[in-house]
C-alpha cells in the first residue's frame, strides 16, 4: 500500500474519531483524533512537498 494513501486513510481515522468523540460528547476522544489528524496532515504536507522537491 503506498505511503500516501496511509497517510489519508489515517487522516480520515482521526475525523472520524473527532465525529464520534463529538457524538458521545467524550472530550479525550475530540482530542485525540485532533491530535491525529493534525499529526498525520503535517506528516502528509512534509510528504508531498519532499516528493515535489
Amino acid at each position: 500500500m503506498p505511503i500516501a494513501l496511509r497517510l489519508v486513510l489515517l487522516l480520515a481515522l482521526g475525523v472520524a474519531i473527532i465525529a464520534f468523540g463529538r457524538r458521545r460528547q467524550n472530550e479525550a476522544l475530540v482530542y485525540g483524533g485532533g491530535a491525529l489528524t493534525a499529526l498525520t496532515g503535517t506528516t502528509f504536507i512534509a510528504f508531498a512537498a519532499a516528493t515535489i522537491l
